[in-house]
C-alpha cells in the first residue's frame, strides 16, 4: 500500500520544482554564453594569428613618402598649434610652453585658434582627444605631429583613416619622427636622498592601475608572493596611492621598499613607461619584465632586474632576497645617482620637437601608411576578442586557480 503524501510535502515539492526552473534557464544560457565565446575565440585565432604574424614583422614596408621643393619658413620662433586636448584636459599647452622656454631653439606653443599662423600642428592621438571628423584645414607647408603614448595592443581605431594625414610621429617608439620616451637621465644637481636598505621596512611593492593585461602581471605576482612579500597599490591592489605626482608614492614612502614591481602591462617594442622612471628617481631598485625588443637601451643591469634574467620566479625572489641583506650590492644598482637625476615629465621631449622645427634642410615627409607603422610592432594590434579572453582569464580562470 502506497503511502500518501501530506499537503505540506506537496506544497514543499511544488515550491522545489519551482525554483529548479529559472536555474535551468540559467545554465543553459550560461553554458551557451560560454560555447559561443569559445567558438568566437577558436575562430578568431585559427584564421587570424598567423597574418599579423606577418604584418607585425613586415620592416621593408614603405610607411614613409618623401617629397622635394618644399619650402620651409626661416623665423626665429616657431610657432606650434595644440589642435586636441591630452586626456581631455587643455593644460598641456601651459606645460609644454613651460618645457619651450627652457630650450636652446625658440618655440611657442598656441591654442586652436593660432592654426593658421602655426608652423606645425599638434594632435594627441586618444579616442576621446583626436576627433577625425573635426580637423583644421591643411595647408601643405605645415608640419601634422601625431602624439602617441599608448601601446600597439590598446589602440582600438581603425587608424587607415589617418593614412596620409601626419608628416611626423612623436612617441616612446625609437622609429619615430621625434623620440618622446616616458622619462630620461638627466645632469643632476642636487644630492640625492638615499635610505639605507637595511634600514627600508618593507620588501616589495607594485602599482597597478589595469588589472586584466596582456602582460598577465597579476599571476606573476600572486607567483612571486608565494616567496616575498609584495603591497600592490593602485585600483587594483589592497593599498591607496598618497600622490598622484610622483608615480603613486610619495620619495619617503617609497624609500620604505627595497624593490618595485615596474611591470609593464603589456610587451611592446621600446615601450617602457614611468614605472620604471619614477623607481630609478626615487632610489627604489625595478624590477621589470622587458621582452628582448621593448628593453630600455639606456639602463642595463647595473640599474634594473629582469625577470627574465631568471630560469624562476623562485630564483628571482631569492636574488631579491640575497640584495636586501647586501648592502653593498644593493648600493651598486644605484652608483649613477651620484652624477645623474632622472626627468619623469610626459613633455620634456619637447626640446627635440623645437629642435627639429628648426632644421630648415630637412626633407618633407607624411606618413602615407600610419596604419602600417603603428602595427610594425613585436605585440599584435587591438582585437576585441583578446579583450575577452584576457577579461575571462583575470575574472574567472584566475581566481579560482586556473
Amino acid at each position: 500500500m502506497t503511502a500518501r503524501m501530506s499537503p505540506k510535502s506537496m506544497k514543499n515539492k511544488e515550491k522545489y520544482r519551482r525554483m529548479r526552473r529559472p536555474c535551468k534557464i540559467v545554465c543553459v544560457l550560461y553554458c551557451v554564453f560560454v560555447t559561443s565565446l569559445y567558438i568566437i575565440i577558436f575562430y578568431e585565432d585559427t584564421n587570424s594569428i598567423r597574418n599579423i604574424d606577418i604584418e607585425l614583422y613586415n620592416s621593408e614596408k614603405p610607411y614613409v613618402t618623401y617629397f622635394t621643393n618644399v619650402t620651409f619658413s626661416s623665423q626665429n620662433e616657431k610657432k606650434v598649434a595644440i589642435w586636441t586636448t591630452f586626456f581631455r584636459s587643455h593644460s598641456w599647452l601651459n606645460q609644454i610652453n613651460a618645457v619651450f622656454s627652457g630650450c636652446v631653439h625658440k618655440c611657442r606653443a598656441v591654442d586652436a585658434s593660432g592654426v593658421a599662423s602655426s608652423d606645425a600642428i599638434l594632435f594627441h592621438y586618444q579616442r576621446n582627444d583626436l576627433n577625425v571628423q573635426r580637423l583644421p584645414k591643411r595647408n601643405p607647408d605645415q608640419i601634422w605631429i601625431i602624439y602617441l603614448l599608448e601601446p600597439t595592443t590598446y589602440i582600438e581605431r581603425n587608424i587607415e583613416q589617418l593614412n596620409g594625414l601626419f608628416n611626423w610621429t612623436m612617441s616612446y617608439r625609437k622609429d619615430s619622427s621625434v623620440l618622446a620616451p616616458y622619462g630620461s637621465f638627466v645632469k643632476r644637481k642636487v644630492k640625492p636622498t638615499f635610505k639605507p636598505p637595511l634600514k627600508r621596512r618593507h620588501f616589495a611593492f607594485a602599482v597597478f592601475s589595469r588589472c586584466n593585461d596582456n602582460g598577465k602581471r597579476y599571476r606573476i605576482v600572486k607567483e612571486l608572493q608565494k616567496y616575498i612579500d609584495v603591497d600592490i597599490y593602485g585600483s587594483c591592489g589592497h593599498k591607496k596611492c598618497d600622490t598622484k605626482t610622483q608615480g603613486c608614492l610619495s620619495t619617503e614612502k617609497a624609500q620604505n621598499y627595497l624593490f618595485r614591481l615596474s611591470f609593464e602591462n603589456t610587451h611592446c617594442k621600446d615601450y617602457v613607461t614611468e614605472k620604471l622612471w619614477f623607481s630609478l628617481k626615487q632610489g627604489v631598485i625595478p624590477v621589470v619584465n622587458w621582452a628582448k625588443e621593448q628593453q630600455e637601451t639606456r639602463v642595463n643591469s647595473s640599474h634594473v632586474i629582469n625577470l627574465y634574467d631568471f630560469a624562476t620566479l623562485k630564483d628571482l625572489a631569492n636574488y631579491l632576497k640575497s640584495l636586501a641583506v647586501n648592502e653593498t650590492l644593493y648600493k651598486s644598482y644605484f652608483s649613477w645617482r651620484d652624477y645623474l637625476d632622472v626627468e619623469t615629465s610626459h613633455f620634456h621631449s619637447f626640446c627635440s620637437l623645437c629642435e627639429k622645427l628648426h632644421h630648415h634642410t630637412m626633407q618633407r615627409q607624411v606618413y602615407s601608411d600610419l596604419n602600417g607603422w603603428v602595427s610594425n610592432d613585436i605585440c599584435p594590434r587591438y582585437r576585441f576578442v583578446q579583450t575577452i579572453t584576457s577579461w575571462i582569464d583575470r575574472w574567472v580562470l584566475f581566481p579560482v586557480g586556473l
